[in-house]
């Protein structure tokens, strides 16, 4: 049993998110959710981590029936930061003299790109409604409840066009 996770002897199968949207009566943005997998009911349920300050957690069910998706997407934001052209010719004029402050200052010019990719979990259920979740960690046990969603989803193989 992970940090952001759990399995119970019951089927039900329970992993940690943070709610993004879609569920904005029930929810606040970034609040702790788990999302639980109850094997015998067939059924997912989204229950807050911590209860309110009346001790009260509030709580959403989703029956198999209405879920026409679930799956993890993800998002790629590129940040730039800007290199010191300064601080490099500082080490470059320690290490290699004045021709190590002149290349050391030149290699500080322009920007660095690093690359953020954020995960979520997305529900989409009855016709156009999504409940959407970002997940710190993609963990076995989110593997296996959208594993087991999809199995029980009457999502046609085949269609005729």
């Amino acid at each position: 049993m992970g940090l952001f996770n759990k399995k119970n002897d019951d089927g039900t199968i329970k992993t940690l998110v943070n709610y993004t949207s879609g569920l904005n009566d029930m929810f606040r943005e970034n609040e702790l959710v788990d999302i639980i997998w109850n094997e015998k009911e067939k059924k997912v349920t989204f229950q807050s981590r911590i209860a309110n300050r009346d001790k009260v957690k509030h709580i959403a069910h989703l029956e198999i029936d209405k879920i026409k998706l679930a799956k993890i997407v993800s998002e790629k934001d590129i940040i730039e930061k800007s290199k010191s052209v300064g601080g490099r010719a500082v080490v470059g004029a320690v290490l290699l003299g004045p021709l190590g402050a002149l290349l050391g200052g030149m290699s500080g010019i322009g920007n660095k790109q690093k690359t953020k990719k954020t995960n979520y979990v997305v529900f989409n259920y009855n016709e156009d409604d999504v409940a959407s979740f970002r997940i710190p960690l993609i963990s076995n046990e989110l593997i296996n409840i959208l594993k087991r969603i999809n199995q029980n989803l009457n999502i046609p193989t085949e269609i005729n066009l």
